[in-house]
């Protein structure tokens, strides 16, 4: 169950991140939706993160990089 939710968690930021900052929201209140979905995602993916290793709950390191990358971007 946390492996699927984790790969959604990463799908969903990895597909709406780049349409996000491409697209300007028809409305403040479209902005402010995206602004905190995309808040939500972070929170949610960073409480997976191990500081110890580097790495995300349920990923090796690949993954975990392109988690990294995601939110660099």
């Amino acid at each position: 169950m946390l492996r699927k939710l984790t790969l959604a968690v990463f799908a969903t930021v990895m597909c709406a991140v780049p349409s996000w900052a491409q697209r300007t929201p028809d409305s403040p209140a479209k902005h402010a939706n995206y602004l905190q979905q995309t808040s939500d995602v972070i929170n949610t993916l960073q409480s997976w993160y191990t500081q110890s290793s580097g790495l995300y709950q349920t990923t090796g390191w690949w993954n975990s990089a392109n988690a990294i990358t995601v939110l660099a971007n």
